[in-house]
């Protein structure tokens, strides 16, 4: 059994991310920490999500995936993780990574969403070496879904998970997320997040795939 600890600016970005992945971890203990729900009216809904109804989504997705442990760190909090200290979110990360031996650890690769930065920066700043504290022995950061936009470049080779078998368990985990998915084309879609998953399939060998940057592994 391993300790896996996943990073989400918001709930339905570990799924889009990396859902198949957890998905395919019955096996381990996976802990998803969400920097925040609720925030600002969405111009696709005309209104704005309260806080509740997007933590509902996420414990219906975390049900979906098998994910007993999850958690938020800030309510209402979307578009506006910038205006927080840095300070502040690395000594929440730093917490979360004291608490648990983690021997993985997901996060968001930068972007050009400014929460997705923020903490895509924190989780660098939190998981640096730190005297004798556990150190995971696999950093790896997930793709955001729109490809090719503002994706910035990332240090470190390319690791492909084979979602093929849990396709439609990441589908359905979606689906819960109703407040944030949108019509096909747009790239936070169902069709948007298979598409993703077959381009990513095709270049590993397999039907269905998440590709995450490798910024460290440690064999044993």
């Amino acid at each position: 059994m391993a300790n896996v600890l996943v990073i989400a600016p918001h709930a339905d970005d570990e799924v889009l991310g990396c859902g198949g992945m957890v998905a395919k971890r019955q096996s381990d203990t996976v802990h998803v920490a969400v920097a925040t729900v609720g925030g600002p009216r969405r111009p696709h809904l005309g209104y704005e999500p309260t806080v509740q109804q997007r933590y509902d989504e996420l414990v219906a997705a975390m049900g979906i995936l098998g994910v007993k442990r999850f958690h938020v760190l800030w309510d209402g909090m979307d578009k506006r993780l910038d205006t927080l200290p840095q300070l502040e979110m690395v000594t929440r990360l730093d917490a979360i990574l004291e608490g648990t031996d983690y021997d993985e650890v997901y996060f968001p690769s930068p972007s050009h969403d400014h929460d997705h930065r923020t903490v895509s920066e924190a989780a660098l700043a939190a998981l640096r070496p730190y005297g004798h504290r556990h150190m995971p022995s696999l950093i790896a950061q997930y793709e955001y879904a729109y490809l090719g936009w503002g994706q910035q470049p990332v240090q470190g080779g390319r690791m492909y998970v084979d979602i093929s078998g849990v396709i439609a368990v990441k589908e359905r985990a979606l689906e819960a997320y109703r407040s944030q998915m949108r019509e096909p084309p747009h790239p936070v879609s169902i069709q948007g997040m298979r598409t993703l998953a077959s381009l990513r399939g095709l270049e590993s060998g397999h039907t269905f795939a998440e590709m995450f940057w490798l910024l460290k592994w440690d064999r044993p």
